[in-house]
Parts: C-alpha cells; sequence; structure tokens
C-alpha cells in the first residue's frame, strides 16, 4: 500500500501544533515579567482549551463519546436505623421540627 493510500488523521496536525503552541506558552510564561503575567496566564489557558477543542472534535468525529459522567452518591436510605430520615420526594421534604 502507497504512503498516500493511508488515511491520515486530519487532527494530528493541528494537535501537534496546539501542544507546540501551549508548550512555548508555559516557556513564555516562566520568563514573563510580572507585568505581563495576566497576558501570559491567557496566553496557556487559550491554548489549553485549544487542545480540548480539537479533541473533543476528533471524539466527535469517531463517534466517542464523552467520559462517563461521575454518578451522583447513593443517598441514604430512609428506613436506616440511626434515627434520621431522608425525604424520598421533594414532597417529603420539610424542615426538621424543634
Amino acid at each position: 500500500m502507497a504512503r498516500q493510500d493511508v488515511p491520515r488523521n486530519p487532527w494530528g496536525d493541528a494537535l501537534k501544533a496546539a501542544i507546540d503552541e501551549r508548550r512555548q506558552a508555559e516557556e513564555a510564561f516562566q520568563w514573563a515579567d510580572t507585568e505581563y503575567l495576566d497576558y501570559h496566564v491567557y496566553r496557556l489557558l487559550a491554548a489549553e482549551e485549544k487542545i480540548s477543542l480539537i479533541l473533543r472534535q476528533a471524539r466527535a468525529a469517531y463517534g466517542i463519546g464523552q467520559p462517563a459522567a461521575i454518578l451522583p452518591a447513593a443517598t441514604p436510605d430512609p428506613t436506616e436505623p440511626n434515627g434520621e430520615s431522608f425525604p424520598t420526594s421533594v414532597g417529603d421534604a420539610h424542615p426538621p421540627s424543634d
């Protein structure tokens, strides 16, 4: 198979350039004069966001979903013997009586 027949990853070059841009921004930040720190922080954050954008586009193009969301913590069982009761629905929620 000839080299030109191999499908090319269109995000590879963009990702490499964005990573290099981030590296340059970090290096510039390390050597920046205090008067220009805000600019260099912004530049660094923009370079990181650019990397994230390229990765999101590549994932979407290849049908790879977002990472699994963190599941909410399990709610305590309202029948627990610790003496506390927890609302099981919005209608059950009332302030504790004193």
